[in-house]
């Protein structure tokens, strides 16, 4: 009856009927890491030729540090696409076997205004976050770099593993690190369905052993109130690229003066330190 009702009122306005994905949708379409990053890619030309209103986020902060964020934003261009992104960040829900990040995308008609698409936005995230650091390692890193260390193997860390993997073949060594080991093992075992398999792959068992030598290193750690800095200034070489998720949440005062180049990747809209490239791989470089 609600179906038949709904389906008559959608006829007299002439109104598409809103469609809902869930993850499993979303993981059914076998979007890949090559069409990933050109999406990156696109949209961070589109934001420097000023075809993307991205307005800084804001939300809600509750106790444990938890937060929601609203993330509304439109995309010009051949895109042409209207939406927000609500995001709920819960660093504890390891303790109840949940996701620390959940979220929902809402898709519009840029022309009209009528919502679209309801669709899970976890998978997105993720995929998109390590779309992300692919491409600011492509344009930042040092050229024939070869040494990657990843801190924090969540999600989002897990992605960043598995594009880096599937996209910088010249890669000799991967340094991980996880506060679980066990998160790192199963990591780490993902790799013998990557390209060039475990070979070179190094479960790091501390911080410091893990970015020491590294030319590229890639950040995801929970952003919590009071945690301090994980990652020492001497520890890094002076020609590291840092990419990081968290923004400078995990590095030590000086830390981002001593390496060759910075990049926060959480948010590209707005700066999120006075010394961080904003949305900036495809418009700027930092000297």
């Amino acid at each position: 009856y609600q179906r038949r009702v709904h389906g008559d009122l959608m006829e007299k306005v002439k109104a598409p009927q809103l469609l809902y994905l869930n993850r499993s949708h979303i993981e059914s379409l076998g979007i890949g890491y090559e069409e990933i990053v050109n999406c990156v890619k696109q949209s961070f030309e589109l934001k420097g030729k000023g075809d993307i209103d991205l307005p800084p986020k804001f939300g809600l902060h509750l106790k444990d540090s938890a937060f929601y964020h609203a993330m509304p934003a439109y995309v010009g261009g051949e895109v042409h696409s209207a939406g927000v992104k609500w995001l709920s960040a819960y660093p504890k829900n390891f303790e109840k076997k949940l996701p620390a990040i959940q979220a929902m995308i809402m898709l519009n008609d840029a022309d009209n205004g009528t919502p679209l698409a309801l669709m899970d936005g976890s998978w997105i995230t993720e995929h998109r976050t390590g779309g992300a650091g692919a491409v600011a390692a492509e344009f930042f890193a040092p050229k024939g770099f070869k040494t990657v260390a990843i801190i924090g193997l969540g999600k989002v860390g897990t992605q960043h593993f598995i594009v880096m993997k599937e996209r910088f073949p010249q890669i000799q060594e991967f340094f991980l690190y996880d506060p679980f080991a066990e998160q790192a093992k199963k990591v780490k075992a993902m790799a013998e369905k990557l390209p060039g398999g475990t070979k070179g792959v190094t479960i790091s068992p501390d911080v410091e052993s893990a970015v020491r030598n590294a030319d590229v290193i890639l950040t995801s750690i929970p952003m919590t109130a009071g945690a301090k800095p994980i990652i020492k200034k001497e520890w890094i070489k002076e020609t590291a690229t840092i990419i990081a998720q968290d923004y400078d949440a995990d590095f030590e005062g000086g830390c981002i003066s001593q390496s060759a180049e910075f990049l926060s990747l959480i948010h590209i809209s707005e700066p999120t330190r006075r010394y961080a490239i904003s949305y900036a791989v495809f418009c700027l470089k930092k000297k």
